[in-house]
């Protein structure tokens, strides 16, 4: 799953009030993943990064618990990916409040429709019913 994926729609701002632009780029070092790079737009239209550094790295290949510089905690969890296109993600963040947010992920700011209905497919197995909020990825 490394490499960089384009966040395309959310159950909720994801980090910091997120609302456009919004990338992830998953780092691997000896075969597993150390660190994920978040860019993204604040409400200010600011450009914006975080590093997420694995604090611990669980035996299970698709669950991953990441500390910022602030010490605010993401616990990551993959539910469904087909590893080259697409993925659909799980976060929940506790530290100065808790949220918890779904997320579909893409390797392209727009994602092939065939693949978008994939991920999707995922979330409902999972059932996930909250409303998905797309992710303008234009003029980043």
């Amino acid at each position: 799953i490394g490499g960089l994926w384009y966040i395309i729609q959310r159950t909720q701002p994801m980090y910091n009030d997120t609302v456009a632009c919004i990338t992830s780029t998953v780092n691997h070092k000896d075969g597993e993943v150390y660190e994920v790079i978040l860019n993204y737009k604040s409400l200010d239209n600011e450009r914006l990064e975080n590093r997420l550094v694995v604090k611990d790295d669980t035996d299970h290949p698709a669950q991953f618990l990441f500390a910022d510089k602030d010490q605010k905690t993401v616990a990551v969890t993959i539910l469904g990916t087909d590893y080259k296109k697409w993925s659909t993600a799980h976060g929940y963040f506790s530290g100065k409040g808790d949220s918890s947010c779904y997320a579909i992920l893409s390797r392209t700011p727009v994602p092939d429709p065939v693949d978008l209905d994939a991920a999707i497919r995922v979330l409902e197995r999972n059932e996930v019913k909250l409303p998905l909020l797309r992710v303008d990825q234009s003029n980043c």
